[in-house]
């Protein structure tokens, strides 16, 4: 072990970074306790009838607070132009963050995973059974630095990939519920609105996007662009499939409820189709854990005995 001293003038990088590491603490403290009160949809949609109220009961003051605390934290990645951001937004939504200060929080997440990885490096240094020289320990502090800047967006692709998983396969109980309140007499909007509420003990987010969809549909919104603004938040082809078939029943004047019915039985098929699929594969991915844990032991134990008497007829 290295001798280190405990108060020396090498060591006041540590001590700063030891101070930069607790302030970050701090900071994720506060990022954790906004992000876990601000992204539960569920609870929004049910304690409060407005989209766009406060979040878990915070007040304006401090949600105002930490809306600038974040906005100053995101300025330091924070990309130039509108259309950036807006892309950056759209990426938020599909991945189920609809929370207004979701670009603040996800922007501020990758100054602080820059800054906090480097960090641990350095107080790492103390425990280490070796000496690190100065330029290497530069070179990685400034490397840990740009991982921890793309860890951010490639854990929310990740969740974006989910999220897509997650709609594919609550499309078809929608689409069912849907059915079943258009074939009851009740009108495409309303249905939409029951639909939302009842879609929300399945899958929060689809529950959600539709609840803005029925919102869209009482401010004037037709079906179709109501369904491709839908199509913008969630990403799902079978949505932007589903407002082109229900436009053409419309200009040729078929039943929507027949439309619609057809197309959720095409949608219950489809997933169907995926379940067999993943299924069909499972014999392929589990041959390669097979052939590296199994096959070995099997070949030890065949061949540790054959060994044994050849080295004993030897003997």
């Amino acid at each position: 072990m290295p001798d280190y001293q405990l108060f020396s003038v090498d060591h006041f990088p540590l001590y700063i970074a030891v101070l930069i590491a607790l302030a970050v603490f701090a900071a994720a403290i506060v990022v954790g306790r906004t992000v876990r009160q601000g992204f539960d949809v569920n609870r929004r949609i049910i304690s409060s009838s407005s989209i766009v109220g406060s979040p878990g009961g915070l007040h304006a003051r401090e949600e105002m607070r930490i809306s600038q605390l974040l906005a100053r934290a995101a300025m330091f990645v924070a990309p130039n132009g509108r259309v950036l951001n807006s892309e950056l937004s759209k990426q938020l939504v599909r991945a189920g963050f609809f929370s207004d200060i979701a670009v603040n929080v996800f922007l501020a997440s990758r100054v602080l995973c820059a800054c906090t990885i480097p960090v641990m490096l350095l107080l790492s240094l103390p425990v280490l059974p070796f000496n690190v020289p100065a330029s290497l320990l530069a070179v990685l502090c400034v490397l840990l630095a740009i991982f921890g800047l793309i860890l951010p967006p490639i854990v929310l692709d990740r969740r974006v990939q989910h999220m897509r998983r997650v709609y594919q396969n609550a499309f078809p109980d929608m689409m069912d519920l849907l059915v079943v309140c258009v074939e009851s007499g009740q009108s495409t909007q309303s249905a939409i609105s029951r639909v939302g509420q009842e879609m929300l003990t399945i899958c929060s987010q689809l529950g959600f996007n539709l609840h803005i969809l029925s919102l869209e549909l009482r401010a004037g919104s037709t079906l179709e662009a109501g369904l491709m603004s839908m199509y913008g938040r969630i990403g799902l082809d079978e949505v932007r499939s589903l407002a082109v078939l229900l436009k053409q029943s419309e200009q040729l004047g078929a039943s929507i409820s027949n439309t619609i019915r057809v197309f959720s039985d095409e949608m219950r098929d489809k997933r169907l189709s995926r379940a067999e699929a993943r299924a069909n594969s499972l014999p392929v991915k589990m041959s390669i854990p097979l052939s590296l844990c199994i096959f070995p032991v099997i070949m030890l134990v065949i061949m540790v005995p054959a060994v044994i008497r050849i080295r004993n007829a030897f003997l």
